[in-house]
C-alpha cells in the first residue's frame, strides 16, 4: 500500500524506495543504505504513478550490500523521459525485467 514514510533526512530516512521517489525534488540524489529492498514499495516503481523528476539512485556501500529484489514477480523500474537517469552501486535481481527504458539513460549497475 503506497504509504509514504520518513522525510528522507539522515535522522528519519524513508523505509522504501517509493517513499524516497515520492518526496524527492527534481535532480535529487537518493542514497540507498545497505539492505534488502523488495515488495510493493521497492519494485514496479514509476509504473503505477508518473515519475516526473530527474533522479539518481546510488547505493552507499558495496553493490552486494544494497540489493533490490523483485522476487520474480515484477520489474524494478520503469524509466521514462525526464525521470531516473543514474543508478549506481546496487544489485538488482530476480526481476522479470530489471528496467523498461523508453529513452537513452546512463545506468551503471556495478
Amino acid at each position: 500500500s503506497n504509504t509514504i514514510n520518513g522525510d528522507g533526512s539522515i535522522n528519519n530516512p524513508c523505509n522504501d524506495i517509493y517513499s524516497a521517489l515520492s518526496i524527492a525534488n527534481d535532480n535529487a540524489i537518493i542514497y540507498l543504505f545497505p539492505g534488502y529492498y523488495s515488495g510493493v514499495n521497492n519494485t514496479n516503481l514509476c509504473d503505477s504513478y508518473q515519475c516526473s523528476k530527474n533522479i539518481s539512485l546510488i547505493g552507499l556501500q558495496n553493490p552486494n550490500e544494497v540489493i533490490i529484489s523483485c522476487n520474480r514477480q515484477s520489474r524494478f523500474l520503469y524509466i521514462q523521459e525526464n525521470t531516473v537517469n543514474y543508478i549506481s552501486n546496487v544489485t538488482v535481481s530476480n526481476c522479470r525485467k530489471v528496467l523498461h527504458i523508453t529513452i537513452q539513460v546512463l545506468i551503471e549497475l556495478t
